[in-house]
């Protein structure tokens, strides 16, 4: 039997704006550090399953921290074990992937036509630092993995979103891949 650190989070959906941009979000409701003795993926399956129907979306992740060295198959078992267990706010809902797991949302950025158009350079290449980018701050803590993501119209055509997360940045492309973005290039000189 393994010695292993159990680190439990359960969310609820929620709904969080930052700027002209709302996204399906997931708010924390419970965290939970547990150490146990056992077999990793039997105590990861078994939580999940007593806890799943509390929430929207569990994110159960343990790790070794020791080992039983004479037992077969532990010298093999991996360090740490992830599982994310969808609960009954997720069901039946069109959601899509927008990170691997729940990952922290810091703030949100917007990239425009018009900022495209100012940054077009040669070949069709666009050269954009993080100053070129509108961001709006998250109020709360929220955290991001499925879900819908919606920009407000207005005079401005947004093109991408930047979620910047503790994980990194994840970036969505908010027209179709094969819509072209017709942006005039510039004329040098």
């Amino acid at each position: 039997m393994a010695l292993l650190k159990l680190v439990i989070r359960g969310f609820k959906r929620d709904l969080v704006k930052a700027g002209p941009v709302t996204i399906d979000a997931l708010k924390p409701v419970h965290y939970e550090e547990r150490t146990v003795k056992g077999d990793p993926w039997e105590v990861v399956a078994l939580t999940a399953e007593a806890l799943v129907e509390k929430f929207d979306f569990l994110d159960i992740e343990a790790e070794v921290l020791e080992r039983e060295a004479d037992k077969p198959g532990e010298a093999e078992m991996p360090d740490r074990i992830y599982k994310g267990e969808y609960g009954g706010g997720f069901r039946g809902r069109g959601s899509k992937h927008i990170t691997h797991r729940p990952s922290r949302l810091r703030r949100v950025g917007v990239i425009y036509v018009d900022t495209l158009e100012r940054k077009a350079g040669e070949g069709g290449y666009y050269v954009l630092s993080r100053d070129d980018i509108e961001w709006h701050e998250v109020e709360g803590e929220y955290y991001v993995h499925e879900g819908t993501v919606e920009v407000e119209a207005g005079e401005r055509i947004p093109v991408y979103l930047v979620l910047e997360t503790d994980y990194g940045d994840r970036w969505l492309r908010l027209i179709p891949r094969d819509a072209p973005l017709r942006i005039p290039r510039r004329e040098s000189g």
